[in-house]
């Protein structure tokens, strides 16, 4: 009632909210237990927020000591979300994600670093010709230059020429594709350079397969290791990179 309200600190209010207060449910959030009789609850952090422009996304930050159930709490946000029908990707450095691929095979994509097995991911992977968009082909370029520039920023030129050669090689290569048969399509066309019209001094050949060959015959090869891979990243609800 209005007449017994008060004014007070916000450490004093905290306090007395989750003991003599009512709580109401929003119109739309996720299913929570209040505190006072646990009665199912359910709280909007983003809905109304991200529907009026408040915010961009739906985007959360959990603070919390070791213990006090930060793993839970997440996993009881993540699951909801995903039967409400949201699209999840999550970067997860303490295993918090690794019950998924259980409750949901089918949506759920688990990706995770393990020495000397592949990494579970193939960028080079398509459908069909529609899928090689002019995004793709950037995107397939840019991971060609991690492995080869590593920090360095490559030059436009040298951007043009993998472009060029990512083409080249859709067009022409027949089986699996992935970064290994990019790489022996390279190696194998000793005059590939010249049968698209790129000068040498726009692409290093003899560089790009020297310094990226620990990813296709080197210690590093198990990462991309050449295989079919049974599903698409697109296609999955959830995607979770275990760090």
């Amino acid at each position: 009632p209005e007449e017994e309200t008060f004014q007070s600190n916000l450490l004093q209010a905290a306090c007395y909210f989750t003991t003599v207060s009512n709580y109401k449910s929003d119109p739309t959030g996720l299913m929570f237990n209040e505190r006072k009789y646990n009665l199912p609850v359910r709280v909007d952090d983003w809905d109304i927020p991200y529907q009026t422009k408040q915010i961009d996304s739906r985007n959360t930050m959990i603070f919390a000591p070791t213990g006090a159930g930060k793993s839970f709490l997440l996993n009881h946000i993540l699951r909801q979300s995903v039967e409400t029908g949201y699209s999840i990707t999550l970067v997860d450095l303490g295993g918090t994600g690794e019950l998924f691929p259980y409750l949901y095979p089918e949506k759920t994509a688990y990706i995770k670093y393990q020495e000397g097995k592949p990494i579970g991911i193939n960028p080079f992977l398509v459908r069909s010709a529609e899928d090689l968009t002019a995004n793709k082909i950037q995107t397939l370029a840019e991971f060609n230059f991690i492995l080869w520039k590593k920090d360095k920023e490559p030059q436009d030129f040298e951007r043009v020429s993998m472009y060029k050669l990512l083409q080249h090689y859709y067009e022409n290569h027949n089986g699996i594709f992935s970064f290994k048969t990019f790489y022996n399509h390279i190696k194998g066309h000793k005059n590939i350079l010249s049968d698209i019209e790129i000068d040498s001094k726009f692409f290093d050949r003899d560089e790009f397969l020297h310094v990226t060959s620990e990813y296709a015959k080197g210690m590093f090869d198990f990462l991309l290791e050449d295989q079919e891979q049974s599903y698409y990243l697109s296609d999955k609800q959830v995607v979770i990179f275990d760090l």
